[in-house]
């Protein structure tokens, strides 16, 4: 199956440990089970407040660490936009997502020109639902459903988990 986003360690007891997983064993690399989204590619979204603590990005936002919504699109824009596991890993906290190495194996099954687009929902205090569409080239889309839990240390936002959400 292929994979996506950032891969991740598992521990803990699944779905609700600190890093992203599954109950299957057909997982991405976030622990993600993709499904097919029915939406059309063009045109692929675009940055726009949606609501209240609701944003949508495309792959063009690189993010920031000034809040959890800003780590979460730096992370993916590392992950899709930059294809570097390092820059990735850099706005996770420590034993959130995978090894450098074993994360860049994961960017680099990704076909060059691959796109994403995020809806980023907060949910509380440092809990985000998050909803990410891969977009492969000659495709279709695949959308990702997660809750994304973010941490601040020394005044920037870091990811602390990722789980997967039917």
């Amino acid at each position: 199956m292929a994979t996506v986003l950032g891969v991740v360690l598992a521990r803990g007891d699944g779905p609700e440990s600190t890093t992203a997983s599954t109950p299957s064993t057909d997982v991405t690399s976030a622990g993600q089970t993709p499904a097919t989204s029915a939406v059309a590619r063009e045109p692929a979204c675009t940055q726009r407040p949606v609501g209240s603590g609701t944003t949508v990005s495309d792959g063009d936002d690189a993010g920031n660490q000034e809040s959890g919504a800003g780590a979460i699109r730096a992370f993916n824009h590392a992950y899709y936009a930059l294809r570097s596991a390092r820059a990735a890993r850099a706005v996770a906290a420590p034993g959130a997502v995978a090894s450098e190495y074993v994360m860049q194996q994961y960017i680099n099954q990704r076909p060059l020109g691959t796109k994403h687009c995020l809806t980023v929902s907060d949910r509380g205090p440092g809990e985000y639902s998050v909803v990410l569409t891969e977009l492969q080239p000659d495709a279709a889309p695949i959308t990702y459903r997660q809750v994304i839990r973010t941490t601040t240390t020394g005044g920037k936002s870091y990811i602390q988990s990722i789980r997967s959400v039917e």
